[in-house]
């Protein structure tokens, strides 16, 4: 087996409490993983730009890289650098996050 890679990736309109808890949940359920915590930069569709969000993600006790991405559900930025036949990625969402991971004929998406 390679690597485990772990991304949580998201909005983070502001990073709050709440992501805080995800982000906790996740690092105990994956001790050993290579951890990444993916945002955008897109203030057309978010106001809060990137180095903000970085910001306050480290403020609240995030201590793993933060790395900007086009779109933090499918961070080829971070992935590019691991062996799809080898690793495995794990994307960290939360229950109350809208996003729908089929297509529109029930295939996955990812």
């Amino acid at each position: 087996m390679g690597k485990l890679v772990v991304v949580y990736g998201g909005g983070f309109q502001p990073f709050h409490t709440g992501h805080l808890s995800s982000y906790l949940q996740a690092k105990k359920a994956f001790p050993n993983a290579a951890f990444y915590v993916a945002a955008s930069n897109d203030t057309k569709q978010r106001p809060i730009p990137f180095d903000d969000k970085q910001f306050l993600a480290q403020q609240a006790g995030v201590s793993d890289p933060i790395v900007q991405t086009k779109n933090p559900i499918n961070p080829v930025e971070i992935l590019s650098q691991y062996n799809p036949q080898k690793d495995i990625y794990i994307i960290v969402r939360s229950e109350r996050d809208p996003m729908s991971y089929t297509k529109k004929d029930g295939s996955p998406a990812y």
